[in-house]
């Protein structure tokens, strides 16, 4: 699952964000790196993985009880607040909960296998429309596991590669598909993903995966692959 968070107004203090589903807690942790003015002035994306047990019907999203605060105050706040006066409020927005890509990386980054640099695998929910090249807010839904991944394996480089459709020139079709990667790898950075650890490029409508008859076939061809170059 992923969060967005950023700290409201009259808060005087922050701390990891807890979730729960049913009686599965989870912590969603604030990185040591993130101080008060990064928070109150920007939004944060929040990640973790859980394995569901299959009954969960109710999310919760919390802050904790006194006891969790990380002591970390605003600058200009009275000193010596005792925990009652501290005042933890975040506005919260672009809440997911998404199906892991971690076992696709997992299989491009085994240790013990370097034959795995050079493969790759799609983003299968990555799509376009005809002639676009902008993310949707379903690419961005399978775009923040793999933001979540990279933040937890910073050794592993990726060649982000985009495909279209035959329709168009070929000119056409390689400045879309390089314009569809693109829009991958500056999503990434914007979350925090180094730009060094990201190359990209369009292969145009060279490598389709299906037939370019039908609209549904046109549509998986409108593609964007991972590929892993070093871990």
């Amino acid at each position: 699952m992923s969060v967005d968070i950023k700290i409201y107004a009259y808060a005087t203090c922050f701390t990891d964000l807890i979730v729960a589903f049913n009686s599965q807690k989870l912590i969603l942790h604030i990185p040591d790196t993130i101080n008060w003015d990064y928070l109150y002035h920007n939004w944060l994306t929040l990640s973790t993985e859980f394995k569901a047990k299959g009954n969960e019907k109710y999310l919760i999203i919390g802050e904790g009880n006194s006891s969790d605060y990380v002591q970390i105050i605003r600058s200009d706040s009275i000193k010596n607040l005792n925990k009652y006066d501290l005042k933890l409020s975040y506005l919260i927005d672009n809440v997911f909960l998404i199906p892991t890509i971690k076992e696709n990386m997992d299989v491009l980054t085994n240790k013990t296998d370097s034959s795995k640099i050079g493969e790759s695998f799609t983003l299968h929910d990555i799509l376009f429309d005809f002639n676009k090249f902008g993310l949707c807010c379903e690419s961005i839904t399978t775009l923040n596991p793999l933001v979540c991944y990279l933040k937890t394996n910073l050794n592993v480089e990726l060649l982000i590669i985009g495909h279209t459709d035959n329709e168009g020139s070929d000119l056409y079709n390689k400045n879309l598909s390089y314009n569809r990667a693109k829009s991958v790898v500056d999503y990434l950075i914007t979350k925090g993903v180094s730009a060094s650890r990201l190359k990209y490029r369009g292969e145009g409508a060279n490598k389709p995966i299906s037939t370019n008859v039908s609209e549904e076939g046109r549509k998986k061809n409108r593609r964007v692959e991972i590929q892993l170059i070093n871990k």
